[in-house]
């Protein structure tokens, strides 16, 4: 038997082995016990300390804030005046969130948030002196001013925690974090009424002013050890089309007048209280007191609710339940406030709307969000919040401006708060609506909810509380009883999410389900839902007649039995007739059945590994990549060296899961073949951190495959820590050119996202000035040298490195200046609208250091306006000077096979034969284009030697350089003149850029399709294709004339550089038509394969097609018809 590879014992599913200590030896209030007890997990703690501390301070500044502004307020002017606030209120605070909406996308949250609390903090105490110099108007500015501020303050410290948080953690650790904001409002309560009497009201602002100042020195320790969220300067991104918001419009207009009829109540609630405050203590001081204590007790009241009843509510009742308790608490104390009108059942109606308005009925507007797309509640929010509520306010102010009571001369206290506690008619009948409201909106948020489910709009797996409320359960368990196949199963996902018990009860409708697709994914969820029965479960599933079922039982056996069921799979690792079956159940065995499984499936795994037959290697690599485990890692050596390309790109694949540094070497040496760039790349990322010593000796060595050092900058960028940015930073002074471009573009991208530090612009000056002076060299040299040397792909070639030049000292500036505003004008110099250069430049300009911006900024509108290299001169005939020989020369010790090639290529078209003998070294190069370009050069001008480089090319081990070379011998032409029969892979890359689906792609990267298409000879009458064949390949004419034909009558003739089939490339659609060849006739074919394999091999090369046609479908499409509807009615605006 075949020994079995070395993998580690400990499998997948086995638990960590607990500590052999006692419990005593924790202390009784351990820190992490505590943590982990409110589901804090390693290394979170101090990140949900700092941010439940920022919504302390925020909601210090809000209830502190309002305390001090209804006190100042309520003891200088009439209490009538309060309507005109509420309705000043209302329009500032829209103006404002649009404002906030509007810098919050051009800002970084830290910095905003650090300068807006500096702002407000100065606006504090300027109003403090205002007052102090007794500005009448300053109270009334300060209680609108004040009421904007404190909502601002509590939205950036939730914004702030969002960006720390992804759904999972949030939906862990935004209940503890949130009571930050009860427990400010305690403190807050108990501190205001500490100090008050020692210090007076008005020094409270100064006060709350400390506070904000605090608050931005916690946001900025906060913001440098941990990233929060930059501005995306993407007009447009990620806006939903207006039809999407549109489908959900009667849930959203419901959820409006729910709001706003609550809203204009409470306002009137709020002046009812403050009034009934007023009348009850006439000084300043004292009602400053009494509302310190008012918003302790609130927030003793808002923790209980939060902790205890909230939870519980939701749990047991549902959404609906829960949205009647704060109206009807409210409509309670409105109707006893009008038998009795004194403070006390005043302050129980204030109690029910912020008591319960900040806990309850927030709980439930978050759950109320969830029958949105993700996509589309932060916009409701926005509309609710920003427009719905302030505008809720402004009316309940318009209420007032006319019901609220004018005291008469000489009338009673009593007698006038039983006049304020009659406007209290208005609140109940407000309320009654309110409570009527409620039954459509449970209507619209099951069916929104049920829709979304339905369209899987809304990712409830990521996002929905642990404990889902009742209606939404409901909706859940209809979804798996009548739904699709990905219905059901998304349904019940979100179901054992939620609750579990649920899912046990709907447990045996997936097992039994019709579709196997459900039936595989009941197998799955039987250890979690059943495990006492799993076993069994699992084992009668072993007959199900579909195999995807049937792998599904072989993995929940062996995940629940471990190595007691090694022996019933084991079998069915040698299953060869079922390759899914023996894969699923190696797997199985190495990852769950302990020693014993891994000796069984090991063995059979290194069987396949050794195996004559491709596909045994290439299950192999799979089951590898399957397993996940490091331990595996050296099988994947051999498999990723094997003959067969499909085994090495599934073992390139596979190198993913193992994630071991002991694969580095191999899959390093592997990166040097261009397709199996991209899953290494994969693969490497995966490794993490630990890569980064190798990577960064990789990339620094010289000797290191030219592509392996292109890719390392990727695979740094993708590990994204400060440690592969210094790396990326230490190789922007590499000699190749193409690295070197490849590092900065990476290091940039890098530093914005870790928001990392700028170098000082000093430090930049040698590499800028570098490629300035690279620059100029390379443009002057080739204006002096291109009479000798025209050619279209070598003039594109030099056109593509000065402007790359410039792209470097772009991003180099990016290193030092703002990056946003540098990648803006980088994107901008290079357009083809002098209006969009100009502005580039003036951007330049600005930002840059006036050291740097001379020298950049001239030589970046130079390049726009004097060198596009577009003229067609002849090249001249006089000898060859020595400055063109020195040029020559260097340019043929650059990096890069593309390079040299076309170089080659100039040397035999133009037979500029006192070069030529440059090329007999490079015949025997590693690169076949670069060896056909020798050859050519060779062909052209025979130097001494080029003879005997042909013949030794007639077996060269490329099918092209082969072919050219027995062209050559045989006819004694170079391939170059009119005339001749032999087409070289430049002339086919010329070829192809004249096809419009290729345009864009720049010879290099059409060198790997060029060199695979083949040119067919036809003769006349010859058929190209026939009408209804698979559309496979695409063609171009070389020469002469292809006529196409359907249904019995000539519909056009194509000639010279036309193209047949170009569609074809990219859904392989019968053939409409048939091609024939007029007379003797060549054409190019491209297979669709062959594009498919370029396109993966390149996300430049995908980019680029994708670009072209995206243009041609805006062509097409013109001006008027802008706007494109699916089968389901769905608009898209193209």
């Amino acid at each position: 038997m075949t020994s079995a590879p070395q993998i580690s014992t400990e499998t997948r599913s086995s638990p960590p082995r607990a500590r052999s200590s006692s419990a005593s030896s924790y202390p009784l209030f351990n820190p992490t016990r505590i943590a982990r007890s409110l589901s804090v997990e390693p290394g979170e703690e101090r990140r949900t300390a700092l941010l439940f501390v920022l919504l302390i301070l925020a909601s210090i500044v809000f209830d502190m804030g309002r305390a001090t502004r209804d006190a100042l307020f309520l003891t200088r002017y009439p209490v009538t005046w309060i309507a005109h606030m509420w309705i000043a209120y209302g329009v500032v605070s829209s103006v404002a969130a649009v404002g906030y909406g509007w810098i919050s996308s051009r800002v970084s949250r830290a910095r905003l948030a650090i300068i807006f609390a500096i702002f407000s903090a100065v606006s504090y105490v300027a109003f403090r002196v205002a007052i102090g110099a007794d500005f009448g108007w300053a109270i009334v500015v300060f209680y609108v001013w004040a009421e904007v501020i404190a909502n601002l303050f509590i939205l950036q410290a939730w914004a702030i925690t969002n960006d720390l948080h992804d759904p999972r953690s949030g939906r862990r650790l935004f209940g503890l974090i949130g009571a930050g904001r009860i427990v400010g409002m305690l403190f807050s309560g108990f501190l205001t009424g500490s100090i008050v009497r020692a210090i007076g009201t008005p020094n409270l602002i100064v006060v709350v002013a400390a506070i904000m100042i605090v608050f931005a020195g916690l946001v900025r320790f906060i913001g440098t050890r941990f990233p929060l969220a930059r501005p995306k300067q993407q007009p447009g991104a990620g806006r939903e089309p207006t039809a999407s918001l549109r489908r959900h419009k009667k849930y959203t207009f419901f959820l409006s007048i729910m709001l706003l009829t609550a809203f204009i109540a409470l306002t009137v609630g709020d002046y009812q209280f403050k009034a009934i405050v007023k009348f009850s203590y006439p000084e300043r001081d004292d009602v400053a007191e009494y509302m310190a204590r008012f918003y302790a007790l609130m927030g003793t009241l808002a923790l209980f609710v939060q902790l205890f009843v909230a939870p519980r509510v939701l749990k047991y009742l549902g959404v609906i339940p829960a949205l009647f308790a704060m109206p009807v608490a409210f409509l309670g104390s409105t109707a006893a406030l009008l038998f009795s009108p004194v403070l006390p059942i005043a302050t129980m109606m204030k109690l029910s709307d912020n008591g319960l308005q900040y806990t309850i009925h927030e709980a439930t507007m978050q759950l109320l969000y969830f029958a949105y797309p993700a996509s589309l509640r932060t916009r409701v929010r926005a509309i609710l919040d920003a427009m719905i509520k302030p505008l809720g306010c402004s009316l309940g102010g318009v209420v007032l401006v006319f019901l609220s009571p004018v005291p008469f001369a000489g009338e009673s206290l009593t007698s006038l708060a039983a006049r304020v506690a009659s406007v209290g008619f208005v609140s109940l009948t407000l309320g009654i609506a309110w409570v009527g409201v409620l039954p459509l909106v449970r209507w619209a948020y099951v069916d929104a909810l049920h829709r979304a489910l339905v369209r899987r709009q809304s990712d409830l797996r990521e996002e929905v509380e642990l404990q889902l409320d009742a209606s939404m359960e409901k909706v859940l368990r209809t979804t798996v009883h009548s739904g699709t196949p990905v219905q059901v199963t998304f349904a019940f996902e979100v179901l054992a999410l939620s609750s579990p018990k649920a899912a046990r009860e709907e447990f045996p409708r997936l097992i039994a389900h019709e579709s196997p697709i459900v039936r595989a994914f009941g197998v799955e969820q039987i250890a979690r839902l059943d495990p006492e029965r799993a076993a069994d479960l699992a084992r009668a599933q072993l007959a199900d007649p579909d195999p995807d079922v049937r792998c599904a039982a072989i993995a929940t056996l062996g995940s629940v039995r471990q190595e007691d069921a090694v022996d019933e799979i084991e079998h069915f690792a040698y299953d060869d007739a079922h390759p899914r079956l023996r894969n699923e159940a190696i797997v199985t065995l190495i990852s769950h059945g302990g020693l014993p499984g891994v000796l069984a499936g090991g063995a059979r795994l290194q069987q396949l590994i050794h195996s004559r037959d491709e596909n045994d290697r290439i299950e192999a690599a799979v089951v590898v990549g399957n397993v996940g485990q490091k331990g595996l890692a050296r099988t994947l050596k051999p498999l990723l060296k094997d003959e067969s390309l499909l085994v090495r790109r599934t073992a390139a694949t596979a190198a993913r899961g193992c994630a071991s540094t002991g694969l580095l070497d191999a899959m390093l040496e592997a990166m040097s073949e261009r397709s199996l760039v991209k899953p290494l790349i994969a693969a490497i990322i995966a490794v993490g951190p630990e890569a980064i010593p190798e990577l960064a000796n990789s990339l620094r060595n010289e000797d290191t495959p030219r592509l392996v050092r292109l890719s390392i900058p990727r695979v740094l960028h993708g590990i994204g820590t400060m440690e592969a940015l210094e790396v990326l930073r230490g190789c922007f002074g590499t000699d190749d050119e193409g690295v070197r471009q490849k590092c900065l573009a990476s290091a940039s991208r890098l530093r914005e996202e870790l928001q990392a530090p700028a170098l000082p612009p000093q430090t930049l000056k040698p590499w800028i000035q570098r490629e300035i002076e690279d620059h100029v060299t390379a443009r002057d040299g080739w204006l002096s040298v291109r009479p000798w040397l025209t050619r279209p792909l070598l003039d594109r070639q030099l056109q593509l490195e000065l402007r790359g030049h410039i792209v470097r000292i772009m991003r180099l500036c990016e290193q030092a200046y703002p990056r946003e505003q540098v990648a803006a004008a980088r994107n901008g110099i290079f357009s083809r609208d002098a209006t969009r250069r100009a502005n580039a430049l003036e951007v330049l300009d600005n930002v840059l250091d006036r050291e740097h911006r001379l020298a950049i900024v001239d030589i970046v509108g130079r390049f726009a306006t004097e060198y596009p290299f577009v003229d067609d001169r002849e090249p001249v005939t006089t000898p060859v000077p020595e400055r063109v020989k020195h040029w020559f020369a260097q340019r043929v010790a650059l990096p890069g096979f593309y390079r040299r090639s076309v170089l080659f290529e100039a040397v035999g078209h133009n037979r500029v034969c006192d070069l030529a003998e440059a090329a007999l070294a490079h015949t025997r190069r590693s690169n076949p284009f670069l060896r056909e370009n020798a050859l050519i050069a060779l062909a052209a001008c025979r130097p001494v030697g080029w003879q005997d480089r042909m013949e030794r090319a007639l077996n060269d081990e490329d099918a092209v350089v082969r072919a050219y070379a027995t062209y050559v011998m045989q006819t004694g032409r170079s391939g170059l003149d009119p005339g001749d029969e032999m087409y070289t892979t430049v002339e086919k890359i010329l070829y192809l850029q004249g096809v419009s689906l290729f345009s864009n792609v720049p010879g290099n990267e059409l060198v790997p399709l060029a060199m695979r298409a083949r040119v067919i000879r036809l003769a006349p009458g010859d058929v190209v294709f026939h009408e209804g064949d698979p559309g496979d390949s695409l063609f171009i004419v070389f020469h002469g004339q292809i006529a196409l034909h359907a249904g019995g009558r000539e519909l056009a003739v194509l000639g010279e550089g036309e193209v047949l089939g170009e569609l074809a490339m990219l859904d392989e659609a019968p053939r409409t038509v048939t091609a024939t060849a007029v007379g003797d006739a060549d054409v190019l074919q491209v297979s669709t394969e062959d594009f498919r394999v370029a396109v993966q091999d390149t996300s430049e090369f995908a980019n680029r097609v994708i670009s072209v046609l995206a243009k041609r479908l805006r062509d097409v499409m013109g001006s008027g018809n802008v706007v494109r509807t699916d089968e389901e009615g769905r608009k898209t605006a193209l």
